[in-house]
Formats: structure tokens, C-alpha cells, sequence
């Protein structure tokens, strides 16, 4: 900027300011430099920004950018502290007659959304202020202009005035109960002007396209102010009523929304009289849009059919569910002729019948429901249905939706429908209504192996009520000769009810005569199916039913002896027999712990250790060892090396006492030999460790603990890196787990932390990563001290010496933060005469970085008790 031009010798800062603003946003033009330009003018000399706000606000609407959104809401915050945001409209549209003609602005959508925002915190006669500069300027310098042909050059006015018109009229806070008389008046003056001399004297006029967007949008959001102000003020607008209806009439007879997609929204929410057309026109636009489709009663089902499926449903909107189901059993009836008592749209049109199964509408459905128990039902497609939230449905149109998904299974048997049927079973009552078993057969009876939710979830149906226990009972026999016979749905589903049976809550003693019965019978009906080989596919199920006699505590002589010790034989190989030893031993009954020798604990003890040693299977393990005498847990530990590591997970969930000391010493010379063991995986090491910190109490002795922490970080064999991120995590585990024990081994824990601080400044060209993970670990442990002060305060200068060379090494930005955390941290418990103790034994670049961390934590860190 040339000072020289100037007619004064001297010029003033703010003319300064101004002339390299301006210069600027000619050379430079919005960018994130010139942003940051204007924050700093913003924050220090914002009258100069309120002065050139027209100019900047113009370039910020030529772009559609990150940096011109930025920059625009900038001018917008800064105007409404001044409170001169009518001011600024107006100074904007006169800036803009002096602007080229051919000059292109365009407000974006975000901008729209700001402008709504600002003047949304306005009082409201600011924006009648600027509701009349707007219709001052386009009835000045577009109207005339563009009626006379010459409007191709004054677009700029339109582009600028509409959006600013539509947010003051949609958020400008005048529709409101408590808008003053005085204003009323003055509101409904300014809504006549705008419809006499906007709306009518352009909308036949041929606006470009983008024009005409934004001229049917202003007419869409008047059109919702003046009904709601009408209403509100009981305030009479024929002529505005009126031209809406023509209006109406025009976009169905055209069949095009344009920028009338609000308007048309309103009418489908409000039940105008053109409701059901607008949604047979319109209905693929509003597909994402179910809540819009209809809110009340009587409602237009026809209008949208065949667009339902599309549509995304909206959570509990019960009125689309009904419309969607209501659809599918028009579909189904016009595919196969069923149902057709369920497309009278009056059994559908009472939102009360909904929630009440003796409504008409669930009756209707009941009786449906037997009327496909007795029929092959032929084949239907159910596209949408899977969108609806079946499980939260009203009590009938829940039972609508396990009508078709029923239909659908066994018309259509697949994976999917059957998932589909096991959502809609939950709580619906199905079998409440119909035969028990006839319904139960329809379902197995699919050429389908069902899933295990679908079944469980009808065993749990058929035990909620006596009449279905009673009718199960009562009808077993055709349903035990199809166990007999190995059908596997039949298998599974009786083994799943048998379970269900047996474990009934205490509060259903009316049903427990009617269940131990039909219990009875189901084993009966499984001790024949295996009078064969059992196969692999089958004794799971068969091991379910002993499982069962064990807690049903079933008499073992007979035929139930053989049977059970069938099952126990076969199943004791394999990890489905688990369970089973599990129970026996768990027993309180001594015939079935009598069946518990040394040779079935050592079988299964071996099949556990062939695993991948899940939480259901330590416990099994540990039931193992807890009932073994001494020479036999001897035996069992003795064996295969490659287990021990398993094996020592195992005995670190034995609770150590008086009478497991033999398991104490094993698992100590176990732990201290797997650690110098170099064929065992580093990770293995660490994750063992990890449960071994984890467990309370500890089933080993400090000293062992520590030794193995020991032996871990001292292990090289494997790689040349002496700490890392995963003996950090072990350490903090140690630490964080067992306070006091880690605190009475104060000296170890201290050296181990050092060598981790000391390997992140050796290894600082490194991974970032994994030294980011390291010193997160150590933080977190740092911060564990404060717990204990008096046990880590002394010890803590040791460390912020460390960290400080640390420091001085690591160049990752993120890794220096962290340490600059640990340092507080540890400040934070050591006693202020400490510091000097560190700063006269640094060296000298390391105790430049101590000062500026020392002053850092006194300043942002420290608690003083000052500025409460």
C-alpha cells in the first residue's frame, strides 16, 4: 500500500490498516493466510473490519469454500456484537450498485444456514429493519430492471436479497404468541408488500433456473409464515390463501417440486385436502421420508403403494409400520389370493386397535393365523418388513408382522426369513392363539436347518404359560416320534426346551407338575433316538439332555444308567463334554459324582489343554485340579511342556491357601521356568504376566512376581530390544494391581521405569508409535503414584532426571508431550526442595529443559489455592 498517494503527510493507523486489507484481498483473495489476516483485525481493530465488511463479505460470496464460510460467519459474529446488522445489509446492497454488472454472487447453503443463525439473535424489530431494506432494494434494482428486459445484469441483487429474506422470515423469531400489537401491524404490512410486489409480479415471469430456485423457495417459506401468523393472530389473508391453492394445483398438474419441496412437506403434515395427491405424485422423492406419509387417523394407503419398501424407517413411528403392513397384505392378497380380509383399510385406520388384541384387527389376525396352520401357503415376497423395528411393535401390529414373517418361512424357507420370524416372535403371544403344537410343527417342519436364535426363541415362547406347557404334554407323542426318528430341528428344538424346562424361575411353581412331566417325556423320546451310534451332529444335543438329568436330578437305574453313561463315554473326548464333567463335579448328589473318576478328570483335563483356553473352560480346569487329591494334581501337572504355559494360567485362578501350597510351589517354578525359556514367544510371556498382575490375590509370592518381571525385561535372546511397550504394560499392570506389594518392591519398580525412560531416548529414531504407546503406559503409572505419595515422592527426582535427557533426545512432537506429562506428574508428588536437587545434577542442556519444565508445572500445573 503506497502511503506516498495520500494528500496528508500524515496517515492514520486505521487507514493504513484499511488500505492493506484491501490491497490484500485484491492480490491474495481468501485463502486460510488472509483469514488468519482478519481474525487478528477482528480481534484487535474491529471497526476497521466493520467498515469493510461489505467488501469482504462480497468476495466471501463469489467462492463456496471452507475459508469463505469462515470469514463470512466471522462478519456475520462481529455485526451482531456491534448490533448492526440491518446496517450491514443495507451498506452490502449499496455497495453492491457500485459492483460490476456482470458480477456472479451466490450465498451457499451454509451461508444460508449462518445468516439464519445471526439473525435468530436479533431482537425482532431489527428484523423488520431488514425485512424492509430487502423489499426497498429489489423493488428498486431488480424488479423494474428485470421486468424491462434488463434484469441479466442486476442478479446480483436477487442472489443476495432472497436468502437473507428467507432466513428473517423462517428464524427472525415473529411467529411467536407474544409478538405486540404494534408489531403485528407492522408484520402483516410487511407480508402484503412482499406478496403484492414480489410474489405476484413474478411468478409468470421466466427467472433463470438457479433464480427461480430461490424465488419458489421465498414463496414456500412465506406461504408456512402466513399460516402460521394467521393462525396465531386469527388474522384473515384471502388473497394469499387463495394463490397457495392455485399454486398447489399448478406443481401436481406440472408434476415438478422445484424449490416447493417445503411447501408440499407442510401440506403432507398439516392433511390438506390434496394429501393423498401430492403423495401419489410425489411419493418417490419423500421415500427416505416415512413420518411424512402420514399422522392421522384416516390415512391414504393406496397413495403410496409401491414405494414403501424404499423407505428408511423411523424409529417407534408406529403410523408408517401400519402403512407398511397394511401394504404387504394388499400384496400378498394380489399374489395368492390370501388374506383378504386384511386389505380393508377400516381394520388398519384406528391407532387404538394397535396395542389391543381383542381389537377387531386382532382378532382378525388371530384367526388368520390358524387358518395358515392348516394350508400350504404359496409363495410372497416381504421387501421392507426386515426394516421395520418388529421387536418395539405394538402388541397387534406386531402380531401382523409375525403373520407374514410366518407365511414367509414356510412358504419361502431361508436363513433370512427365519431370522426375520425369530424378531418378530419376541413377546408377541403367537402361541397364545392357536394349537401349540400344530404351530410348533409348521415351523420344523421346513426344509430348512432353522437357527438356534429362531428355536430358542420358541422354547422360551412355549414355557411363558401353562396352556402351551399343557398342550405340549398333552401332544408330545407325535413330536417324540420325530425325535426318535433324528429330525435335527425337532433335536435341537427339545434339547433347547428341556434346558428351559429344568431351569424355570421359582415364580412359575403352577407350571413345574405340567413341566417336569413334559421334561420326562423329551428324555424318554432322547434315550430312544440313541439306541443308535451316536454322531458327531447329535451329541451335542445329547449331551444337553444329561447336562439336564443332572440338575433335574433324574434317577440313574435302567435304561437312564445306560443312556447317561452312553453320553458320558462319547462326549468325554471332546469339548461338548466339558459341560457335562463340569455338572458331574459341581453335583451335590453323589450317584453322579460317584461317576467323576481320576480317568474322566485326566481325559477332560487333556481335552482342555488342547484348546484355546476359553473362560468356561479354565473354570472347568479348575474344578479339575480342585478335586484331585495331591499324587493326582501331580500327575496332571506333569504334563506335556508345550501346555505349561497354559497350564499356569490355569493355576493363577486357584485361590491360594494353607492346602493348595503344592499348587503355589508348582506354579512359581513353573512361572520362573517359562520365563527362561527361550522357545516360549515373547508374547505369550506378557500376556501370562498380564493375568498373573491381574489376579487378586496374587497366587505367587512378591519376590516371584518380581523375578518374573525381571526375567522378562532382562529376556535378549529373541530381539536386542531391552524394554518396549509390552514389558511397560506388564509393569504398570504389576504396579496399578498390587499397590502394595509393588510399593514394598519400591527400588525394583523405580529401576524398571529408569530403563523404559532411558530406552525411549536411546531408541528415539525409532517407531513413533510404539514409543507413543510406551510413555502413554508410563504416564498412566506415574499417575498411579500419586495414590501412594509417600511411597513414590522420594524416588520420583530419580525419574524427572531421566526424562529430562529423554527430552533432550526425542524429536516426535507427540512423544515430547507425553514425557512433559510423566514429568509433571512426578513433580507433582515430590517435595519442592527436591527441585534443586535435580537441576545441581543435571547436565547443563538437560537442566535448561528442567527449568522450562519446572516453570510450565508451577505455572499451569501445580495447585496453589490461589484464584478460588
Amino acid at each position: 500500500y503506497n502511503i506516498s498517494k495520500s494528500e496528508h503527510t500524515t496517515v492514520g493507523v486505521t487507514r493504513i490498516l484499511s488500505g492493506l486489507l484491501i490491497e490484500i484481498l485484491d492480490s491474495e483473495g481468501l485463502n486460510k493466510d488472509t483469514h488468519k489476516v482478519l481474525t487478528q483485525v477482528y480481534a484487535h481493530h474491529p471497526a476497521i473490519l466493520e467498515t469493510l465488511a461489505p467488501l469482504v463479505i462480497t468476495r466471501c460470496l463469489r467462492s463456496s469454500d471452507d475459508t469463505s464460510l469462515a470469514v463470512f460467519s466471522l462478519v456475520l459474529e462481529l455485526t451482531l456484537k456491534l448490533r448492526q446488522l440491518p446496517k450491514l445489509v443495507s451498506k452490502l446492497l449499496m455497495y453492491l450498485r457500485n459492483e460490476s454488472p456482470e458480477l456472479k454472487v451466490l450465498v451457499s447453503d451454509q451461508c444460508c444456514s449462518a445468516i439464519s443463525k445471526t439473525v435468530l439473535q436479533i431482537p425482532r424489530v431489527q428484523n423488520l429493519e431488514i425485512w424492509k431494506i430487502l423489499l426497498y432494494h429489489l423493488n428498486n434494482d431488480f424488479i423494474p430492471q428485470f421486468l424491462k428486459g434488463d434484469g441479466a445484469n442486476c442478479f446480483k441483487f436477487w442472489s443476495v436479497c432472497l436468502p437473507f429474506l428467507s432466513a428473517v422470515i423462517t428464524s427472525g423469531q415473529l411467529l411467536d404468541h407474544n409478538v405486540p400489537e404494534p408489531l403485528v401491524v407492522r408484520i402483516k404490512d410487511l407480508v402484503a408488500s412482499t406478496f403484492t410486489d414480489v410474489v405476484v409480479r413474478l411468478q409468470d415471469s421466466k427467472l433463470p433456473e438457479s433464480a427461480r430456485i430461490l424465488f419458489e423457495r421465498l414463496v414456500a417459506d412465506l406461504l408456512e409464515f402466513v399460516d402460521i401468523f394467521s393462525m396465531y393472530k386469527n388474522i384473515e389473508l384471502p388473497d394469499i390463501f387463495e394463490f397457495k391453492e392455485k399454486l398447489l394445483a399448478d406443481i401436481l398438474k406440472s408434476g415438478k417440486l422445484g424449490g416447493f419441496e417445503k411447501l408440499v412437506e407442510m401440506e403432507l403434515k398439516g392433511h390438506s385436502k390434496h394429501q393423498v395427491e401430492l403423495l401419489k405424485v410425489f411419493r418417490l422423492h419423500f421415500t427416505s421420508r416415512p413420518s411424512l406419509l402420514h399422522k392421522s387417523g384416516n390415512f391414504t394407503l393406496e397413495a403410496v403403494d409401491g414405494g414403501l419398501e424404499e423407505m428408511e424407517c423411523e424409529e417407534e413411528d408406529s403410523d408408517w409400520s401400519a402403512v407398511l403392513l397394511y401394504n404387504m397384505f394388499v400384496k400378498i392378497q394380489a399374489e395368492c389370493g390370501d388374506y383378504s380380509k386384511l386389505t380393508d383399510q377400516g381394520l388398519w385406520s384406528r391407532s387404538r386397535d394397535w396395542t389391543d388384541r381383542d381389537s377387531e384387527l386382532g382378532k382378525v389376525l388371530r384367526t388368520e393365523i390358524s387358518d395358515l396352520l392348516n394350508r400350504s401357503p404359496g409363495k410372497i415376497t416381504v421387501g421392507g418388513l426386515e426394516k421395520l423395528p418388529v421387536e418395539n411393535l405394538s402388541a397387534v401390529l406386531q402380531l401382523a408382522a409375525s403373520l407374514i414373517s410366518l407365511h414367509y418361512l414356510t412358504s419361502s424357507p431361508s436363513h433370512e426369513s427365519a431370522i426375520l420370524l425369530a424378531r418378530c416372535l419376541q413377546d408377541t403371544h403367537i402361541f397364545r392363539y392357536v394349537d401349540s403344537c400344530v404351530l410348533l410343527k409348521k415351523i420344523v417342519e421346513v426344509d430348512l436347518e432353522l437357527p438356534s436364535c429362531l428355536l430358542d426363541r420358541i422354547a422360551r415362547e412355549l414355557t411363558r404359560y401353562q396352556k402351551m406347557l399343557t398342550e405340549l404334554e398333552t401332544g408330545y407323542s407325535d413330536l417324540g416320534k420325530e425325535v426318535q426318528g433324528g429330525r435335527m430341528n425337532y433335536v435341537h428344538l427339545v434339547t433347547l426346551l428341556l434346558a428351559r424346562l429344568v431351569n424355570l424361575p421359582s415364580s412359575a411353581q403352577e407350571r413345574r407338575a405340567t413341566a417336569d412331566s413334559l421334561a420326562t417325556k423329551i428324555l424318554k423320546s432322547l434315550m430312544k433316538m440313541a439306541k443308535h451310534d451316536m454322531t458327531a451332529k447329535e451329541l451335542p444335543y445329547h449331551v444337553k439332555s444329561a447336562v439336564a438329568m443332572v440338575e433335574m436330578n433324574s434317577d440313574l437305574e435302567g435304561k437312564t444308567d445306560k443312556y447317561f453313561n452312553k453320553v458320558l463315554a462319547a462326549a468325554l473326548n471332546t469339548e461338548e463334554g466339558l459341560e457335562l464333567v463340569s455338572k458331574l463335579v459341581t453335583s451335590g448328589e453323589q450317584k453322579f459324582k460317584s461317576l467323576v473318576n481320576f480317568e474322566v478328570l485326566s481325559t477332560a483335563w487333556k481335552v482342555i489343554l488342547g484348546t484355546d483356553l476359553n473362560d468356561d473352560q479354565t473354570k472347568v480346569a479348575t474344578l479339575i485340579l480342585e478335586n484331585v487329591d495331591s499324587s493326582q494334581l501331580a500327575t496332571l501337572l506333569e504334563g506335556d511342556s508345550s501346555y505349561k504355559c497354559k497350564i499356569a494360567r490355569v493355576l493363577m485362578t486357584i485361590r491360594p491357601s494353607d492346602e493348595n501350597q503344592l499348587i503355589k510351589d508348582k506354579l512359581e517354578g513353573m512361572l520362573l521356568n517359562i520365563l527362561q525359556d527361550d522357545l516360549v514367544s515373547r508374547e505369550d510371556k506378557v500376556q501370562l504376566l498380564i493375568h498373573l498382575s491381574e489376579a487378586r490375590p496374587s497366587p505367587v509370592s512378591a519376590s516371584v512376581e518380581c523375578a518374573c518381571l525381571s526375567l522378562l525385561m532382562s529376556n535378549t535372546v529373541e530381539t536386542s530390544v531391552y524394554c518396549s511397550a509390552d514389558t511397560a504394560t506388564v509393569l504398570n499392570s504389576f504396579v496399578r494391581n498390587h499397590p502394595v506389594r509393588a510399593a514394598k518392591f519400591s527400588p525394583f519398580v523405580l529401576e524398571a521405569a529408569r530403563h523404559h525412560v532411558q530406552h525411549v531416548a536411546a531408541a528415539a529414531g525409532e517407531g513413533t508409535e510404539s514409543l507413543l504407546r510406551m510413555c502413554n503406559t508410563l504416564l498412566v503409572m506415574f499417575n498411579s503414584f500419586k495414590k501412594k505419595k509417600s511411597d513414590w515422592g522420594s524416588l520420583a527426582p530419580y525419574l524427572v532426571g531421566d526424562l529430562m535427557t529423554a527430552l533432550l533426545a526425542v524429536t516426535a512432537q507427540q512423544v515430547k508431550q507425553v514425557l512433559v506429562a510423566c514429568a509433571h506428574s512426578l513433580l507433582s508428588i515430590s517435595e519442592d526442595y527436591t527441585h534443586e536437587y535435580i537441576s545441581a545434577n543435571l547436565p547443563s542442556a538437560a537442566n535448561e529443559m528442567f527449568k522450562l519444565v519446572l516453570q510450565d508445572f508451577k505455572n499451569n500445573y501445580k495447585f496453589t489455592g490461589r484464584d478460588i
